[in-house]
């Protein structure tokens, strides 16, 4: 059989050879519906696949999108690349995922990477890149979302939870359970969104004439990364560790995220401290294994598909009209109450 051909595709649908064209390269503002609804048909009748090296070549870039991690081995981002990949998907677009261990040298080469396969919007997790080099890339006509604030972020649009207010309402809900020593751990490699969240917890705390009781975790030896994204787990446990040899434990502790949280309680567990009964255990991000573990995990959800879609709808405004004022977007996010965190009531 002899391969199909876009002027079969316009016999059968009866329409010239350059409407076909027109609706494979989303020209489809002046074409009727029934006419795009025939030429639909006629490629799902025919099979016709079309060339897609040979489109992006001629109108100098692709439906395809960026996005730029720091690892998948992290769960958060994963999950977070699944509901991008979704928004995606939504308005016709495709997804190439890269993992950068937020290494600049790295991200750079995958932003040139995907600029060369003709990708014209790239949303980014921890950007690395200076303001000067994200800058050189924006005035090459590339457009960029960042899914939280960095150092160059004044450049582009940034949707993201609020830090600030997520670490401030969980450590205000346990002041407010009765707790009155309240533990943050954090790694000591602080992004921008980690400072927000000590900010937040530090402002409850301060709120209630409470005694900080902030723990930041050396991540220079661990084994993947200079901020630990691929060994939170590990993390954790470092955490649950100096916990364990304090005088008096702590009635609470709120881990940076979901995987420290649940590396704290593991190890805890694993020494004979019983959560939440001695020590509440509480956690950000409300990953799926939060809900899976025992006892399930008390967090802050991020609401992962309302974060994508509206990150997903300004690239694509700002890929159409590069000139639009810049957006910062903070998304509040959601306490969940499970079995890891307790109600401490006066005798």
């Amino acid at each position: 059989m002899s391969k199909i051909t876009i002027q079969d595709v316009a016999r059968l649908a009866g329409v010239s050879a350059s409407t076909i064209s027109n609706y494979f390269n989303d020209r489809r503002g002046l074409m009727r519906n029934d006419t795009q609804k025939r030429i639909a048909d006629a490629i799902l009748t025919l099979g016709y696949v079309p060339n897609v090296a040979a489109r992006n070549l001629k109108i100098g870039h692709s439906s395809m999108l960026g996005l730029l991690i720091p690892t998948v081995a992290n769960p958060f981002f994963g999950e977070l690349s699944l509901a991008v990949e979704q928004a995606a998907n939504n308005r016709g677009y495709r997804l190439i995922l890269c993992n950068t261990l937020r290494d600049a040298q790295t991200e750079q080469r995958c932003i040139q990477d995907l600029i060369a396969h003709g990708v014209r919007g790239i949303l980014t997790v921890s950007g690395q890149l200076s303001k000067k080099t994200m800058t050189q890339f924006i005035r090459d006509g590339i457009a960029f979302l960042a899914f939280d604030a960095a150092e160059n972020s004044s450049a582009t649009d940034v949707v993201t939870i609020d830090n600030y207010q997520c670490v401030k309402m969980l450590t205000e809900y346990l002041i407010n359970s009765g707790h009155r020593a309240v533990m943050y751990v954090c790694s000591d490699t602080l992004t921008l969104s980690r400072k927000e969240r000590i900010s937040g917890y530090c402002a409850a705390i301060a709120a209630h004439q409470l005694d900080e009781n902030l723990l930041k975790i050396n991540t220079g030896h661990l084994h993947h990364s200079y901020y630990g994204d691929a060994d939170l787990i590990e993390m954790g446990g470092i955490a649950a560790e100096h916990i364990l040899s304090l005088p008096t434990l702590p009635t609470a502790v709120i881990g940076m995220n979901d995987m420290v949280a649940i590396g704290i309680m593991t190890r805890l567990r694993e020494n004979g401290v019983s959560v939440p009964q001695q020590i509440s255990i509480l956690g950000i991000d409300d990953i799926h294994f939060s809900s899976l573990i025992t006892p399930t995990l008390t967090t802050m959800r991020q609401p992962f598909d309302k974060i994508a879609e509206t990150a997903m709808d300004i690239l694509l405004k700002r890929i159409d009209n590069p000139s639009l004022p810049i957006q910062n977007i903070k998304i509040s996010p959601k306490l969940i109450v499970r079995d890891s965190s307790q109600i401490i009531t006066s005798a």
